[in-house]
């Protein structure tokens, strides 16, 4: 629904979810990830706040979290959630890659490059989200490159590919035609 414009009826869908099932680490998360899209970022703090008072070890809630935490402009607790999330999902590639993207969003490449570096070595069975290496070159400010992968997680099915329209992290892409081109291949708006 968010992604299609319809931000406050699938916030009002979650928030009907949380009360049939308050302690739902899925659910509380979601509403988290929706209020960071909604750009509704204290708020989305309060709630993966919450989420993690439910469970302290739930990576990723302590995901999102930096996610929003990066928004806010706040790096150093952006990367120690990430770093968090990162270390209860033992290296998982998903969460690494969003330590890289805490590492370039503030303005620590060398480290961000590593490992991305790392992320592209793993064989070929671990999965590596394109749309998260997409966001790890948007924080290290190569727009090209991360069309490029972009356009590879629109090939590969990537999950949360649906929400590239009303993600923070791709905003400085809207007004790029090859970015245009995808949003509007998937059907969303822009």
């Amino acid at each position: 629904m968010a992604p299609r414009g319809r931000s406050s009826e699938a916030l009002a869908e979650l928030k009907r979810a949380e009360e049939l099932d308050p302690l739902s680490l899925a659910i509380n998360t979601t509403h988290g990830y929706l209020l960071y899209l909604a750009r509704d970022n204290d708020a989305a703090v309060a709630q993966l706040h919450k989420t993690l008072e439910i469970d302290a070890n739930f990576a990723v809630a302590h995901m999102y979290l930096g996610r929003v935490y990066a928004q806010k402009k706040m790096f150093a607790p952006a990367i120690e959630e990430f770093q968090k999330a990162d270390h209860l999902s033992r290296g998982e590639p998903y969460y690494r890659a969003w330590l890289a993207y805490g590492y370039a969003i503030s303005g620590k490449a060398v480290e961000a490059r590593k490992v991305l570096k790392e992320l592209k070595k793993l064989p070929k069975d671990s999965y590596v989200p394109s749309y998260d290496v997409a966001a790890i070159c948007m924080g290290l400010g190569e727009r090209d490159e991360a069309i490029k992968w972009l356009q590879r997680a629109f090939e590969d099915h990537a999950p949360y590919f649906s929400a590239i329209n009303i993600d923070p992290i791709f905003d400085s892409l809207h007004s790029d035609l090859r970015f245009q081109d995808l949003v509007r291949r998937i059907g969303l708006p822009l």
